[in-house]
């Protein structure tokens, strides 16, 4: 009754606290036990899903291992491996090897393989939809095979790491057979030869095409769809996909000159590949890279080579989220300049000590940091703003029409909201404007406490605060905050009720969709999965 009444306070302050920003719903707040730690004298092997909706972990009970998986217990084991425990991204389904004195064994959300020799790092891979699964097994010393499922594939003296396509509807791994490797996929052994590169076997992202490189004779090979293309002295970088799946390229040696191999087609011959750039435009249709011959350094944009320069910016050179634009930075007579589509913008700064530039997301904008006379600063469409002693990477709202960062002169940092500097602290977390780009939300630190702060206001002070989270339609925001060993989950500013232990598996909730919210704690010894609703 107690915890009853306190709840109906909190929801009392939660509702004037909500009326403030406009909202009239109130939520309320669910709890299920995902396993009682404390019921057993150690646990192993913590694992969740990407989203934090499935947790899994191993115990050990009166000499036996037991997997708890969302709260159920499995039978007993001898002995659950701990590192083997895995659970699907999507789909909630749960793997792991039991191992006995005579095998080891996958059990995949409760039932139990056949009995191998070996598995291969002791590991099962999902499928990315979690629908399917795979893993390596050795039916006998030498002698190794792939499972999918429960149906076993061809053997071979080796098999290596296999992979899903992304539709989770194809699979491939390299096997070697005598002196020999090849690619399987499907089922299917390629073309065998003298060696397959590790881990260059890849599909398409859209799941229709696969390559990988390839040895023969003392030469290398790029194979796209069993096509041979080559031979080359080396195959440096790929094969790889643009986003669509719709082209390929890879980075090649020849005759001590370095090639860039699209679709099939080879470029000029250039000393060297430069910049750590290698990218395809999201729409899949251009593709960048920064080359250097002689002295120069360079960009080719489709083949095209740009205006050279004394050195190009490592890692600067981004397409625009519509695929139309390119830009990056360009370094001459020891002045840095950001290019845009092959022309200079503003001025130039000190030596290479402009920032990698970034587009806004409707892809009309473009902003980026540099220095001059030891001080930095931001320019947004061509014009300088405040100069500052240090700036953290900028950003722009998801409407485009406004930009935050972290700055400071001297030792203390504020967050700079559309040229406007705020309060200063000791630190700051990453600054992040709400889906609607109306709002605006961050961490700080100041004498040694932590608050959180939206548009400006500060929450109370407290030993920690855990990452900020909006709702996709930004009209709720979701923290924990820490004072000693205790943890409490804040709801649009309102602290709930319910106490958790300070050491979380999970410190950041998760919205599901906008009246939906999740979150993995811990109380006293047990995994507790937090639901939170808005209703009407």
């Amino acid at each position: 009754m107690k915890r009853r009444s306190h709840w109906f306070c909190t929801m009392l302050m939660w509702s004037g606290a909500a009326m403030a920003v406009g909202q009239t719903t109130r939520p309320t707040i669910q709890e299920s036990s995902l396993g009682k730690a404390r019921s057993y004298v150690e646990i192993r092997g913590v694992v969740m899903n990407a989203d934090a909706s499935h947790l899994a972990f191993i115990g050990l009970r009166d000499g036996k291992h037991y997997v708890i998986a969302d709260g159920v217990e499995s039978a007993p084991f001898e002995w659950v491996m701990p590192d083997s425990l895995s659970v699907s991204s999507r789909g909630g389904h749960t793997a792991f090897c039991v191992q006995t004195s005579k095998e080891t064994r996958v059990v995949v959300d409760g039932k139990s393989g056949k009995g191998y020799y070996a598995v291969l790092r002791d590991r099962v891979i999902f499928s990315s939809d979690g629908s399917r699964f795979v893993y390596c097994a050795e039916p006998e010393r030498g002698i190794g095979l792939i499972v999918d499922g429960l149906t076993e594939g061809p053997k071979f003296e080796k098999v290596e790491w296999p992979v899903f396509s992304e539709d989770g509807k194809h699979l491939g791994y390299r096997a070697t057979q005598g002196k020999r490797q090849m690619v399987v996929r499907d089922g299917t052994a390629r073309n065998p030869y003298d060696a397959i590169a590790e881990l260059s076997f890849i599909f398409s992202p859209d799941s229709s095409h696969s390559a990988y490189a390839a040895e023969q004779a003392g030469k290398r090979l790029v194979i796209v769809d069993d096509k041979e293309y080559g031979p080359y002295d080396a195959v440096r970088l790929g094969p790889g996909f643009s986003t669509s799946g719709m082209n390929w390229a890879a980075v090649v040696d020849r005759a001590g000159k370095t090639l860039v191999v699209l679709n099939g087609k080879e470029s000029p011959a250039y000393d060297n590949l430069v910049g750590g750039d290698f990218t395809f435009s999201s729409d899949g249709k251009h593709l960048a890279y920064g080359a250097q011959r002689g002295k120069q350094q360079l960009v080719v944009l489709d083949g095209v080579e740009q205006e050279p320069f004394d050195a190009l910016g490592n890692n600067t050179l981004h397409f625009s989220p519509d695929s139309a634009h390119l830009t990056y930075q360009g370094v001459a007579d020891k002045k840095a300049w950001i290019l845009l589509d092959g022309k200079r913008v503003g001025n130039a700064f000190e030596s290479d000590l402009a920032g990698t530039p970034m587009f806004s997301p409707d892809s009309k904008r473009l902003l980026f940091a540099g220095a001059r006379a030891g001080k930095w600063s931001i320019v947004v469409d061509g014009t300088e703003g405040t100069a500052f002693d240090s700036i953290e990477t900028p950003f722009f709202s998801p409407d485009s029409k406004r930009v935050i960062y972290a700055a400071r002169t001297g030792k203390p940092w504020s967050v700079v909201v559309d040229g406007k500097a705020g309060a200063t602290y000791e630190s700051l977390g990453i600054p992040m404007f709400s889906p609607d780009s109306r709002r605006f939300g961050y961490r700080a630190i100041t004498g040694s406490k932590g608050i959180a702060v939206f548009d400006g206001v500060e929450s109370d002070k407290y030993d920690a605060i855990g990452p900020i989270v909006f709702s996709p339609d930004s009209a709720h925001a979701l923290y924990l905050n820490r004072s000693g060993n205790q943890t409490r989950l804040v709801i649009d500013g309102v602290e709930g009720p319910a106490l958790y232990d300070a050491r979380l598996p999970s410190e950041k909730p998760v919205f599901d969709d906008n009246t939906r919210a999740h979150l993995v704690v811990t109380r006293n010894g047990e995994f507790i999965r937090v639901k939170i609703s808005f209703g009407a």
